[in-house]
């Protein structure tokens, strides 16, 4: 489905689907994955987030969106369209993304905040649009919040010379939006627009968030970000992707989230999991955690 959507508390929150497919060579994203463990855990893992007929691992980019009173706040809004880009799955898309999110609610007249959890093309390319040759901000009456750590390393690395930085997405993502005067920073420890408690969760990169939420009954809900690509990682919390800057930071950050998560029982909503794309973490660190998805 393309999206589907949830009450929590007085909040309501929507995934948008913006890709989605058996795109990842399973040693290719993960170097440290033994063959032998994988073919342990397919039976669980397959269809939705592993094919085993081809060996390729599902992984999706999902838009998550809150409304809430006076608010309309986009968390992490994807790949975005005509964006030139090394990897083939994500060069010069032509999705359907936008529709959906405006069929959601989610329009540049509405959205009110754009929440990134770190700069990753991924996460930041749908913050900006092509109109006359150029790249401006697709949602130009919102706030955008990005990690101060973040946007700090990132920037250290564009003023040391670095061409390309975040596969292009720096200059055609970020860029337009510090023009505009339409960036925020936040730090861990901070309560963001009245409804995210702000985690570290840096170690894939140097300044990623967490964001979790309370629906002030006691239940828990999070968007963890890129803490995990897969749920293998929930089973396998030392299995980095190649794509981790700080490693051995990542699996301190992932080990704490676990955790955290499954003592609170919090909802999961990652960003590139497979169908349902949402769930809870059970188990211990002595027992081992397992993924317990939740259907809509």
């Amino acid at each position: 489905m393309l999206s589907q959507s949830f009450v929590f508390g007085d909040m309501r929150i929507t995934r948008v689907l913006e890709t989605s497919g058996p795109t990842h060579d399973p040693t290719f994203l993960f170097p440290d994955l033994d063959a032998r463990a994988l073919a342990g855990e397919a039976d669980w893992l397959a269809p939705h987030h592993y094919q085993p007929s081809i060996d390729r691992l599902v992984v999706t980019t999902q838009i998550w969106m809150v409304e809430a009173p006076g608010r309309l706040v986009l968390v992490d809004p994807g790949l975005g369209n005509g964006k030139n880009r090394p990897a083939a799955r994500q060069n010069r898309l032509n999705t359907l993304a936008g529709a959906w999110l405006e069929a959601a609610g989610a329009t540049a007249e509405t959205v009110t905040d754009v929440v990134m959890t770190h700069l990753h093309a991924d996460h930041v390319g749908g913050c900006t649009t092509a109109q006359d040759g150029r790249w401006v901000p697709a949602f130009p009456k919102a706030r955008h919040h990005v990690p101060e750590a973040e946007l700090d390393y990132w920037r250290g690395r564009v003023t040391g010379g670095e061409q390309g930085a975040i596969s292009g997405a720096w200059d055609d993502s970020v860029v337009p939006l510090l023009e505009a005067g339409l960036v925020e920073t936040y730090r861990p420890g901070e309560r963001l627009l009245h409804l995210f408690d702000v985690m570290d969760a840096a170690g894939h990169t140097p300044g990623q968030a967490a964001l979790w939420l309370d629906d002030k009954r006691g239940e828990r809900a999070v968007f963890s970000a890129d803490i995990f690509h897969s749920p293998l990682q929930i089973r396998f919390p030392d299995l980095n992707t190649r794509y981790c800057i700080l490693p051995e930071r990542a699996r301190e950050t992932r080990r704490a989230f676990l955790r955290e998560a499954a003592e609170s029982g919090a909802l999961i909503m990652p960003m590139h999991f497979g169908w349902p794309y949402r769930g809870r973490v059970t188990g211990t660190e002595e027992t081992g955690y397992a993924f317990s998805p939740l259907a809509w």
